[in-house]
């Protein structure tokens, strides 16, 4: 724990400001979730890496017949 009373004027704006970004920080995080439907975004997220997975794949497969095509 910080003594408070050990602290410079320098030290004791610096940390305020700190403070103030943290809340600043936690209020923008709490808005963003009030505005955005966190559930969707995750749902979206896991969409988005299982079609990533699935080009991958795809995209593997078509290497592989362009690979055996090159070779007749």
């Amino acid at each position: 724990m910080i003594d408070i009373y050990k602290l410079s004027t320098i030290e004791i704006s610096w940390l305020s400001s700190k403070i103030e970004e943290i809340f600043d920080t936690v209020e923008t995080v709490a808005k963003i979730e009030e505005f955005v439907d966190v559930d969707r975004v995750k749902a979206l997220s896991v969409q988005d890496l299982t079609c990533s997975s699935e080009i991958a794949r795809i995209k593997g497969e078509l290497n592989n017949l362009f690979g055996e095509t090159t070779k007749t």
